[in-house]
């Protein structure tokens, strides 16, 4: 590395540090969040699952929708159905 790239390594270093730390405030208001809904009576294990399918896209929402009907149907043939 030349010594002509140091000041722009500093720089993305600084907004990587900068970003880190944003990252963990981010994590513990999520945390306070998820506390919350807690608090008011919803499984937050639950509620991460429907806000991942939330944020799919409808190819992948489709996909999964496939995926667990096969599922069903091995549950129904183990006897293991829901």
């Amino acid at each position: 590395m030349s010594k002509g790239n140091e000041p722009k390594l500093m720089q993305i270093a600084e907004r990587i540090v900068k970003l880190n730390k944003e990252k963990a405030q981010t994590d513990e208001i999520l945390k306070e969040v998820y506390s919350e809904a807690r608090n008011v009576g919803f499984e937050p294990k639950i509620l991460k699952r429907a806000i991942r399918i939330m944020e799919m896209n409808e190819a992948d929402r489709n996909k999964m929708r496939a995926e667990d009907e096969v599922l069903g149907l091995y549950l129904n043939q183990l006897d293991l159905g829901f």
